[in-house]
């Protein structure tokens, strides 16, 4: 028996050839077909290679079937398939040859790049996994989706993120000289100028150096990354406090006066300055997102603290004057 084949621009002809193989085989199968398959697995050595390359990109359709791009792929593809005046048969081994080249296709596509940027709001998105992820003000958060791989990068700001579950492709953030490897999980990342942290809610997660690739920490639920000044611990905290700013609070336990202070001037069109000798003083407390006054107010009331407003309108913390 004799199957005609036609050739898709950009995808190897063997390739095609094996896809319409496999295609054949979810349908009728007749000794006549498997002696004429066989013998043209035989012909070269480049069509069992084909052959085995249309099988893997069918088995990881078969793993990822729930990606919405696939599922996507699918739904296009029938539309474009029905059965028509070749009759039932040819209409299917029409629809599955489709299905096969579009998967390859699909794998073989460049990643989706896309940047996602905020002013002095927050914003949820999805990403085309299915991903959810909410970012902070003043936040950008680069994403890279591919099929065998996702790759973000969190530039600046602050975002929490609920992934997907797929573990054939690890959702990857860069967070400054970090990297925060999950399957499918629930975390929060802050890039701040002089501190990275990672705070996981649920699931795990793997941090790794950007640089060698090397096991840096493995996080549990209510575990806390934080790398300052070439310095990097794990400790104990509080997720719920780490995802309060998604209700509009900022809580700080600890925290010192420069970090804090970059935080709250996400909220605001100023920013504030803190000179390098108040640096290290610590803050605790809650204060409402985008209240820059009673920030400022409060290190006024219970540290040695006095604020001006500079030229260009920043407010710049400065030590209190003796009396």
């Amino acid at each position: 028996m004799t199957h005609a084949t036609s050739f898709i621009p950009g995808v190897d002809p063997d390739e095609t050839a094996a896809a319409a193989w496999l295609a054949r085989l979810e349908l009728d199968w007749t000794p006549t077909d498997e002696a004429a398959f066989q013998a043209w697995l035989a012909a070269a050595p480049a069509h069992r290679q084909a052959y085995e390359r249309v099988c893997a990109s069918m088995d990881f359709v078969q793993t990822h079937e729930d990606v919405p791009e696939l599922a996507e792929l699918r739904r296009r593809t029938a539309a474009r398939t029905r059965p028509a005046r070749r009759g039932l048969m040819a209409g299917a081994l029409a629809a599955s040859l489709a299905v096969v080249i579009g998967v390859m296709a699909y794998q073989a596509a460049p990643a989706k790049q896309e940047s996602f940027e905020t002013g002095l709001a927050m914003r949820r998105i999805t990403l085309a996994d299915g991903s959810q992820v909410t970012l902070d003000a003043r936040t950008r958060l680069d994403v890279r989706l591919g099929a065998k791989a996702r790759d973000l990068e969190l530039v600046r700001g602050q975002a929490s993120f609920e992934v997907a579950h797929d573990p054939a492709r690890p959702f990857a953030v860069r967070l400054g000289r970090q990297v925060v490897v999950a399957t499918g999980t629930a975390f929060n990342l802050d890039q701040a100028p002089e501190a990275s942290v990672v705070t996981l809610v649920e699931g795990s997660v793997d941090v790794r150096s950007a640089a060698d690739d090397k096991l840096l920490a493995r996080l549990s639920p209510g575990d806390q990354y934080a790398a300052r000044n070439g310095r990097a611990q794990v400790a104990r905290a509080d997720p719920h406090a780490a995802l309060a700013w998604r209700t509009g609070k900022l809580i700080f336990d600890d925290a010192s006066l420069r970090e804090a202070a970059e935080r709250v001037g996400r909220y605001a069109e100023r920013p504030i300055r803190v000179a390098p000798a108040l640096r290290d003083l610590r803050v605790t407390g809650a204060f409402d997102a985008g209240d820059q006054p009673a920030f400022v107010r409060a290190v006024e009331a219970y540290l040695p603290v006095q604020a001006t407003t500079a030229t260009d309108g920043a407010v710049e913390l400065r030590p209190r004057p003796a009396p």
